[in-house]
């Protein structure tokens, strides 16, 4: 399924919260390298080409969304996973795409909940 945001509180809503680490901190740099590297390898994408939002981890540790780019750049993947055509999951990430709060605020992006909640509907 398609991969949320990196959890500073390793998805738990009872621990909200962000890692606190500043940019500059080695540690939260050897996070992001280590995420990077993994979806890379994963995705098969240079890590150039891997959105900010798969690789570092957001204020509340539990955003549920992700920039479209970070949707695109999976559906290879899940369709293989899946058994269905890389159309299908295109699809599917259109129709759950949300526009900028106000038309101006934020970003396109998906629901990964709701994004992987109709990959099961496929029932495949």
């Amino acid at each position: 399924y398609f991969h949320p945001r990196p959890s500073a509180a390793n998805y738990d809503p009872m621990a909200m919260a962000g890692s606190n680490l500043a940019r500059t901190n080695p540690t939260l740099q050897q996070a992001v390298d280590e995420r990077l590297n993994q979806i890379s390898v994963q995705e098969q994408i240079e890590t150039s080409k891997i959105p900010a939002d798969l690789v570092t981890t957001s204020g509340s540790g539990i955003d549920p969304d992700i920039g479209v780019q970070s949707a695109l750049i999976q559906v290879k993947r899940i369709a293989q996973a899946r058994q269905i055509s890389e159309q299908e999951v295109l699809q599917l990430v259109q129709q759950y795409m949300i526009q900028p709060t106000f038309g101006i605020l934020g970003v396109e992006r998906v629901n990964v909940l709701e994004l992987n909640l109709a990959l099961d509907q496929i029932g495949k």
